[in-house]
Order: structure tokens, then sequence, then C-alpha cells
């Protein structure tokens, strides 16, 4: 298991009771926290611009062709069924891939 967190995690907090997290700023692409109580005073989790690519990083589903990719959060445009292009044609056509 410890291997796994530290290939998919930047940031991993771990407890088997509470964390407590006081005056501090968290800042890294992926943070995992896990605890049966979690309360944070003055401090902050920071992952604003720093994932992965569009269509790229764990969890990106499927892309094809001019069509968004399926996976969530990958900086692509609409998610499954939605389209990248603003041809109707290649839109609808996005739409009917939609499960």
């Amino acid at each position: 298991m410890g291997v796994k967190i530290m290939a998919n995690w930047n940031v991993y907090i771990l407890s088997t009771g509470r964390i407590n997290v006081k005056s501090t700023d968290i800042i890294a692409p992926r943070i995992g926290i896990c605890a049966s109580d979690i309360e944070f005073h003055t401090s902050s989790l920071d992952t604003s611009s720093r994932g992965c690519k569009s269509d790229t990083g764990m969890g990106h589903g499927k892309r094809t062709d001019h069509c968004a990719g399926s996976g969530g959060a990958h900086g692509g445009i609409g998610g499954h069924g939605g389209s990248e292009s603003e041809n109707q044609k290649m839109q609808e056509a996005c739409e009917a891939n939609f499960p």
C-alpha cells in the first residue's frame, strides 16, 4: 500500500485517529488526506494549476478525434460526450457517444 501511495500522491497525510492542521499551507499537484476526524484552522490546501495536462494523468479516460475526454478534472472541455469543436456535426457526433 505504501508504494502505491508514494506513486500516486505528492503529499499524503494519514492518521488512524485525528488530524489537526494549524496555520499551514499545503501546495502540491496531488494531495491526499485520510483520517476519521480532520480539522483545519487558518490553513489551506492548494492544487490550483498544478494538475495533469488535458488527456493525461491517472484516470484520464478515453478521448477520440475532436471529442472531449471522459476523465474528470483533466483540463479538457466538456467531459464525456462533450466536443472540443465548434462544428455542429462534430458536436452531435460526440454527443452520440455519450453512454
